[in-house]
């Protein structure tokens, strides 16, 4: 025979054998890959020869062939072809340029044992050459790989402008290797025979590697079988951002799916929801496909027992704080089984919202779980008796306030209010009203531990309750005290008045905040109610409170009489008493307010007390309805402001007149701040003042006005002075007397040493100052006496007394000729 004409190259990374035309018959080796055979299908000699640049070389025995599997930095891995086995290579043992290594390319080594690791490796690994077909600069596998479809190519629409057909987007099939999973893309043109391969469809397939970037595809696929996939069912039980998890009906398990595999809306899927699927392995774990919803109730997990069985709970679901135990059927129910004692769990879910104790008698049903034959509790309910066989403390009262899903019931043998939530109902399918009489436990609030609530709530027949005569009957009053503001806080309270009347006779009777229903009361508001007498504590409290008419935010006078620092006082129009304000409620300008300004304002109270709200000042005489008597009076204070003194709860003060001797007459006023001609001059118990008299022009009630205390004028060197400040070296006993820059007369300007007359007065927080300060000498004093009391120190300095004035022989206080100045240093004449 003819010799054929034979060409080996070496393109790329993998061996190439391209001929003319075959002559001698080729062989296939037992291995992968065509080789060079003689006549007789024998594998010849290979020797290295420089000459012809031809790798030849003889197999020595005990060498195997494989492909490459992995390569990594330093190292890769070999696939054996005959066995499954992955040995591990150093490029250290490749006999020729490691780099030129590609995934896929078919080699031949020897096994030996790594002395370090005691493992098989592969050493002295040489490429062998294959005849491959080669397309578009692929080489592709001589040997098919079985695997299954995982996605299909899709058709997608033409590019706007572009004459072309549509494009498509390529599938992919999965293929598992030692243990790991990969997956190769493909095209519609990858599948021979125009053979429609789906979603699970196993395939046989050539792996092609592209030789400019290493990429692999799958080519010349073919199916081989359809994809016979089991349908299983579960419910949706965890949803996160694009993946979830559903509980299987077949085992006790979960299993992921990805939201690309729900075929179907996923923004509509919901935790609950009924769904069908697919199971499909990949990377050795179990994953959901073709997810798909089901009717609501199509999945049953558990077969139920109709027959209601009684037991005892032993161990309740819950840990302290309301926290979840760890295990999902942690509470425990000890009941008989064929008069055997026995012992069922149950789940948080197995009970209705209410509270459950450890103790109740309780019915329930057992339930089956088809997947792993293990029984629990379900449809649990406290039964009637339970209460009385644990003689657990029950107490009674009427639903007074209901709002979405809660509500209050006021207690009927105490003064209380409790609050409830609508799942503590132990009936859930009535709804409740107001006045309905229930039964029920009282705990701790678990998340608020200032108050109580109500739990295990029992409606009762109506009529269960007795109702006195009194407690039924409404009543209407007038609110003259509010309550405190600790509402539902299920402790004592301020409790508020309200004045109402009986058979023409006014009484009084206490309410609290928790007894209202809906918005608390205003003082002054109309208000009806019914009366509870309580037998145990024998009080009798006003309950179900509620607003008749609402009281209009009346305006009222008066002046302003104090200012301080963030707040001040009002004088009432009727002079009788005063009121706080903060700065806050003025509207307008703080800083313009004066002594004796005429305000308008509403009341409020706050805390138990008065405050004036919504200042705003009005026109000055807009509040004069009085005429004033045009004698003036002398009196003596009786009894000074409650500003003055401490212990005077009255805000008026009063003034006794006296007559000309100094008698005090049995006529007497009452007066106020705006009575005063000083406001800061208060006068104190005993003061002698002069007064007019003013009569109201619609009452005829009369008052002192225009008071001013009759003050003897007291003289005083100034010792310092510091800012707005200054102190007088007046009294010895009291030490300095403060007074004001501004209250000095004359506009006069001191200075230290200075001599000056004024009157001592008691501002409102009871100390003495000196007020209507005015300088006695204009002339100066020399700055050395100046400096000079400036440095003395009273402490250090000795006192001296004046025991005599001294008095001249003439009788007066010096001498009674003038004394002349000295001239030229000649001597005065005597």
């Amino acid at each position: 025979m003819n010799s054929a004409s034979i060409k080996w190259t070496n393109e790329g990374d993998a061996g190439i054998m391209s001929f003319r035309r075959p002559v001698e018959p080729l062989s296939l080796a037992p291995q992968t890959g065509f080789v060079r055979t003689n006549s007789n299908g024998e594998v010849p000699s290979q020797t290295n020869s420089s000459s012809n640049n031809s790798n030849t070389r003889s197999f020595p025995c005990g060498r195997e062939r494989g492909f490459i599997e992995k390569l990594l930095h330093s190292y890769g891995f070999v696939q054996c072809n005959t066995r499954k086995a992955r040995l591990f290579f150093h490029f250290s043992e490749f006999k020729g340029d490691a780099d030129s290594l590609k995934v896929g390319d078919n080699v031949e080594f020897q096994e030996a044992c790594d002395p370090l690791t005691n493992k098989p490796v592969a050493i002295s690994l040489v490429r062998v050459l294959t005849m491959v077909m080669k397309k578009s600069g692929e080489v592709v596998s001589d040997k098919a790989v079985t695997g299954m479809v995982v996605t299909e190519p899709k058709l997608s629409l033409p590019f706007a402008g572009d004459g072309e057909g549509a494009g498509a987007t390529d599938g992919s099939v999965s293929y598992e290797q030692t243990g790991e999973m990969f997956f190769l893309a493909y095209s519609f043109d990858d599948v021979e025979g125009n053979q429609k391969v789906q979603i699970g469809d196993q395939v046989e397939f050539y792996i092609a590697t592209d030789e400019r970037n290493s990429n692999l595809r799958a080519r010349k696929i073919r199916k081989m079988s359809d994809a016979v996939t089991e349908i299983h069912q579960g419910v949706v039980c965890s949803l996160k951002d694009n993946f979830g998890f559903i509980e299987r009906s077949d085992v006790v398990k979960e299993i992921f799916f990805h939201y690309s595999e729900f075929q179907g809306d996923v923004d509509a899927l919901n935790l609950g929801d009924d769904v069908e699927f697919g199971i499909q392995t990949r990377n050795n774990k179990e994953v959901a496909i073709g997810v798909r919803p089901l009717p609501i109730g199509t999945v049953v997990f558990e077969d139920i027992n109709p027959t209601p069985v009684m037991g005892r709970i032993t161990k309740i679901p819950k840990q302290a704080h309301g926290r979840r135990q760890s295990e999902s059927l942690g509470g425990r129910i000890a009941y008989e089984s064929d008069k055997v004692p026995s012992e069922i769990s149950f789940g948080d879910d197995a009970v209705l919202d209410y509270t459950l104790m450890q103790g109740d008698l309780v019915e329930f049903l057992v339930a089956v779980d088809r997947r792993d034959k293990l029984q629990h509790a379900i449809n649990i309910r406290i039964i009637p008796e339970s209460f009385a066989a644990n003689n657990e403390l029950r107490e009674k009262g009427f639903i007074t306030t209901l709002k979405e899903a809660f509500g209050f019931i006021r207690c009927t043998d105490r003064e209380a209010r409790m609050f409830f939530h609508f799942s503590e109902f132990l009936d859930p399918n009535r709804t409740p009203q107001v006045q309905d009489e229930v039964e029920f436990t009282v705990i701790q609030d678990p998340n608020n531990d200032t108050r109580q609530i109500a739990v295990r709530i029992r409606h009762l027949p109506i009529g269960t309750i007795p109702v006195d005569k009194s407690q039924a009957e409404k009543f209407t009053g007038i609110v003259e005290k509010e309550s405190g503001t600790l509402r539902n806080c299920g402790q004592d309270e301020n409790p508020g008045i309200l004045l109402y009347e009986v058979n023409g006779t006014k009484q009084t009777i206490l309410y609290s905040s928790s007894a209202v229903d809906g918005n608390l009361p205003k003082l002054g508001e109309k208000v009806e109610f019914q009366v509870n007498e309580c037998p145990k504590l024998k009080t009798r409290m006003a309950i179900n409170v509620r607003v008749v008419s609402r009281v209009s935010s009346s305006r009222e006078y008066g002046y302003i009489v104090s200012i301080k620092d963030t707040f001040g006082f009002i004088e009432m129009s009727d002079h009788e008493k005063e009121i706080f304000f903060h700065f806050s409620s003025f509207d307008g300008n703080v800083k313009d307010v004066e002594l004796g300004d005429e305000v308008e304002f509403t009341i409020t109270q706050k805390g138990g007390k008065f405050s004036a709200e919504n200042l705003r000042r009005t026109n000055r005489g807009h509040l004069l309805h009085e005429s004033i008597q045009s004698e003036v009076l002398d009196g003596r204070v009786a009894k000074p402001l409650s500003l003055a003194t401490s212990d005077q709860v009255e805000y008026s003060g009063l003034i006794q007149l006296v007559n000309k001797d100094g008698d005090t007459l049995e006529i007497s006023y009452p007066y106020g701040i705006m009575s005063l001609v000083d406001k800061r001059d208060l006068p104190v118990k005993g003061d002698l003042v002069r007064l007019q008299v003013a009569v109201a022009r619609d009452t005829g009630k009369r008052r002192a006005v225009r008071v001013a205390p009759v003050r003897r004028y007291m003289h005083a060197r100034i010792e310092s002075l510091s800012g707005e400040t200054g102190y007088l070296n007046y009294d010895k006993d009291e030490g300095r007397l403060p007074f004001s820059l501004a209250d000095v007369q004359e506009s006069s300007e001191l200075c230290v040493g200075d001599e000056v007359e004024f009157i001592v007065v008691q501002n409102l927080h009871g100390s003495r100052a000196a007020f209507n300060v005015r300088k006695t000498c204009e002339k100066p004093r020399p700055e050395r006496l100046i400096s000079r009391l400036r440095s003395v120190n009273e402490d250090q300095a000795q006192r001296v007394t004046v025991v005599r004035q001294p008095k001249g022989p003439d009788g007066t206080k010096g001498f009674k000729l003038p004394r002349s100045a000295s001239c030229d240093g000649a001597n005065p004449p005597r």
